[in-house]
């Protein structure tokens, strides 16, 4: 067995945010689903080079901004989509 199974390294800090995370891993994981099944992800890959705004895959999805936005910032948090010059690319 691996050596780190048997000492603990972690602080009860890190232990703490550690768990934290691991709450937040089924919210992540259906609103990366949610990303790809509205085509938020296709349209933000097509773009890759330049970029493009929630104002745009808005009104190209036919989804409300607000939806949109929740979307991309989730999106940034599970590294799917980044952000270069206000513009989210892939």
């Amino acid at each position: 067995m691996l050596k780190e199974y048997y000492t603990d390294l972690m602080s009860a800090t890190e232990a703490k945010k550690s768990i934290q995370e691991l709450s937040f891993y089924p919210m992540m994981f259906q609103a990366a689903r949610v990303i790809k099944s509205t085509g938020v992800l296709k349209k933000v890959y097509e773009n890759r080079r330049g970029g493009i705004t929630p104002q745009t895959l808005a009104k190209e999805l036919n989804i409300p901004y607000y939806g949109v936005h929740l979307l991309l910032e989730t999106g940034l948090t599970v590294k799917l989509v980044y952000l270069k010059e206000r513009m989210f690319i892939h």
